[in-house]
């Protein structure tokens, strides 16, 4: 992974723009998710960085649990289902302005 190319882009393609507008939150939750982010990304991190930390942090740290189903109960218990966990990482990327979507396949 150290030889990922570092991604300091501020543009991206106009069929990617729609990939980084961020969904309304409730207030505790935003307030949350800027807590987490302080506590988990230096600042000073390239895009890919980031997207490496937000994605270890939610896989590593935040256990399977599918009866947990907000993004809030998620933050306070450490547990969440699996499209909650994808709906945090989506949310944290798009806040550090990396275009991210979720796919979900039956």
């Amino acid at each position: 992974y150290k030889n990922i190319p570092k991604d300091y882009s501020e543009t991206y393609p106009k069929g990617l723009q729609k990939f980084l507008k961020l969904p309304k939150l409730l207030p505790e939750d935003e307030e949350a998710i800027k807590l987490l982010e302080t506590a988990i990304l230096e600042g000073t991190e390239d895009k890919t960085g980031v997207v490496r930390k937000i994605y270890y942090y939610v896989e590593e740290e935040i256990q399977r649990n599918t009866a947990i189903k907000t993004i809030h109960e998620t933050l306070n218990s450490g547990k969440g289902s699996p499209l909650i966990k994808a709906k945090l990482f989506n949310i944290m990327v798009r806040r550090k302005g990396v275009p991210s979507r979720i796919v979900v396949m039956v």
